[in-house]
């Protein structure tokens, strides 16, 4: 689990947020980019308001959320819009699994507490890391961005320069999701049962 703020400016600071011991206590580690400025650290709870004073040009926060009770989902929102105007998120989907989860949801729950702040999710991260190996597939399956609506526009002009492309069409071309390795061979089966007999039964019309 990670969450990071970073920001470029005349200070050249990057502030990283990293959860401890999954006990809800964070470690806001300041590093500098240049010899002469001094290093800090910070403990902080996420279940509480972080208010650092100032902005920055992202935040992240990856598998994070769904470690958070309930109750402080929408205080780690309202963190993170404070923080940034673009935030890049990832949280787990019902039935991912994973140590210590005690708030997983699906995106839409999401969605509405970053719309509260104004904020839109802009879906173009999942498809260009859709089918690489060296990614996790919990930031494959989940991770988007967060944008205020001023922002929007230029980060959707660079996809489209870029072509990226759906991540749900990829992972339903020719009837196959790049989920599959990961199903049970219960559901496969199934699966390939239910195909046959629709097969046989439109050969049979």
């Amino acid at each position: 689990m990670s969450a990071v703020a970073r920001v470029s400016s005349s200070r050249n600071l990057r502030l990283g947020v990293s959860t401890r011991f999954w006990d809800l206590t964070v470690r806001l580690r300041r590093r500098s980019f240049g010899p002469r400025c001094p290093s800090s650290n910070r403990l902080l709870r996420l279940t509480e308001p972080v208010n650092l004073s100032r902005r920055f040009e992202l935040a992240m926060c990856l598998e994070v959320a769904e470690h958070l009770p309930a109750e402080s989902a929408d205080i780690l929102v309202e963190t993170l819009t404070n923080l940034a105007p673009v935030v890049m998120f990832s949280a787990a989907h019902p039935g991912q699994g994973g140590q210590d989860h005690v708030n997983e949801r699906w995106p839409a729950y999401w969605y509405r507490r970053f719309a509260q702040h104004g904020y839109g999710v802009l879906d173009i991260l999942r498809g260009p890391l859709s089918d690489d190996p060296g990614v996790l597939d919990c930031y494959r399956r989940n991770i988007v961005f967060y944008v205020e609506s001023s922002r929007s526009l230029a980060i959707l002009v660079r996809a489209e320069e870029s072509d990226v492309p759906d991540a749900f069409v990829l992972a339903h071309q020719d009837g196959i999701t790049t989920d599959l390795l990961h199903q049970p061979w219960r559901v496969l089966v199934r699966t390939l049962v239910r195909k046959l007999r629709r097969r046989v039964w439109r050969r049979a019309r």
